[in-house]
């Protein structure tokens, strides 16, 4: 299966907070779905029961550099990406 994730342009930083998410599922029984937020190679936010393949987070995320990964019930689905939020 393919996943795709819509990236903003390499080195961008996000004006958006909190960042959205979003991905293209392949099937229709991946659901529900969980993301994880890393900031320096630990997890900062860990967000759970996704029933969507969106999500834009109920927190205000703090400025810096982050990485994130998507899984669904079956597994990893993408592959850890980077993002940062402005300050």
């Amino acid at each position: 299966m393919h996943y795709w994730v819509y990236d903003r342009p390499a080195n961008c930083v996000s004006t958006e907070n909190p960042a959205r998410f979003t991905w293209m599922p392949q099937s229709e029984d991946e659901a529900p779905y969980r993301i994880e937020v890393y900031r320096q190679g630990e997890i900062a936010y860990n967000f759970e029961d996704i029933a969507y393949n969106f999500y834009t987070p109920e927190c205000i995320m703090q400025p810096g550099a982050y990485t994130y990964r998507v899984f669904s019930r079956h597994g990893e689905i993408v592959p850890e990406k980077p993002f940062s939020i402005a300050e």
